[in-house]
């Protein structure tokens, strides 16, 4: 009988402390939760309070508390995964053995809606505190499907009578096919007409229903040209007699190894391009090949077998081939080129003979000043 009674207080111990609220109502329990709420939503602070009776602080054989959240199972409404495990520190529990357990409801891992339950352990014993949560993340419940009786159907959501639907027309006749030669015209076989004549293109003809090209007209040959072969030449007789070739500039030449240099083609569009179209112009080069072609093959010959001299070269006359892009101002009238000329030639005159004499002199001044030599008489 006395063990019958036990029992029945040891069942009903253990059936206290695992329903919902059962914290709330009894303090004599070894683990009591207060604070709780009973439903949250996402973003929820969830709070509650913990107090552990007999608690010593002192006492360093017992394990701290441990908290565990479980998530609902869906098939079975009992408590299923853990979403989380809270190791309490005795630095976290005051005198009295109470302690605060504070989460934030939500997350990816808090899918389900349904009874969640925290599950504290401290020293053999165990509390469970159950709260209800509502996930934005759970999966909508399914719609009903809706089943009809017998002779109905569903058709748009609705149980309608079975009618079954006319069966469709049958398709029309194909239409006949014509043989080569005939075309349908409504619904009879026809012979074709016969087709249009060709539209030639203009510089064509039609000859025996083709088109051909037409014969190429006689070109008009004008003044100082003469018809051979169906094309227009020059006429011998009338040709004018070949200029001169200009000669080259032959320092410059060898001072940038080719013809083709950029500095090379300058010089060459100045003297054809604006110096050679007027007439003072064309009486200085005349001067002007006559004493320049007087060394120039000379100092050429040298540049190609000394090439430390046709750098020198090169370096002398750079200056002077970027001041001739002066004449490149030129209008064409003759005083302009005659001007932009006088100009060209003061600039090359103080370069290469006002600038050094100048040097000269002030070199000289520094090197030897005056007096230093003097002799005076005993």
């Amino acid at each position: 009988m006395k063990a019958a009674v036990a029992a029945v207080a040891v069942a009903a111990s253990i059936a206290a402390l695992f329903a919902p609220g059962a914290a709330h109502a009894d303090t004599h329990l070894p683990i009591t939760v207060t604070g709780a709420l009973d439903l949250y939503a996402v973003g929820s602070e969830i709070e509650f309070d913990v107090k552990l009776r007999n608690y010593k602080s002192n006492d360093t054989l017992k394990a701290p508390p441990v908290v565990r959240l479980l998530a609902p199972d869906t098939a079975t409404g009992a408590a299923g995964n853990v979403l989380n495990i809270i190791q309490v520190l005795p630095s976290d529990i005051n005198s009295e053995g109470v302690f605060t357990i504070s989460m934030k409801a939500g997350g990816p891992l808090w899918k389900e809606t349904g009874s969640y339950k925290v599950l504290i352990t401290y020293d053999g014993q165990e509390s469970v505190q159950t709260f209800s949560y509502t996930s934005p993340l759970a999966a909508p419940a399914p719609e009903p499907v809706l089943e009809c009786p017998d002779g109905q159907i569903l058709r748009g959501g609705e149980c309608v009578d079975d009618i079954p639907e006319p069966p469709p027309p049958p398709p029309p006749p194909p239409p006949p096919e014509c043989p080569v030669g005939q075309i349908l015209e409504n619904g009879q076989c026809v012979d074709e007409p016969p087709p249009p004549p060709p539209t030639c293109p203009t510089g064509q003809s039609l000859v025996d229903g083709r088109c051909v090209d037409d014969a190429p007209p006689q070109p008009e040959c004008g003044p100082g040209t003469i018809l051979q072969n169906g094309i227009c030449v020059i006429d011998p007789a009338s040709a004018p007699a070949p200029a001169p070739a200009q000669p080259g500039c032959l320092i410059a030449t060898a001072a940038y190894g080719t013809e083709l240099a950029p500095q090379v083609q300058m010089l060459r569009e100045i003297r054809d391009g604006t110096v050679l179209t007027t007439e003072s112009g064309s009486s200085f080069m005349g001067w002007f090949n006559d004493v320049y072609y007087s060394f120039s093959p000379a100092v050429a010959d040298l540049q190609r077998e000394h090439p430390v001299f046709r750098e020198a070269v090169r370096v002398l006359i750079t200056p002077m081939i970027h001041s001739l892009s002066i004449m490149s101002l030129s209008d064409g009238s003759e005083s302009q080129v005659l001007a932009l000329g006088i100009a060209v030639i003061a600039l090359n005159a103080g370069m290469y003979v006002a600038a050094p004499a100048t040097a000269a002199v002030l070199v000289r001044r520094h090197a030897w000043p005056r007096g230093q030599y003097e002799f005076t008489s005993p």
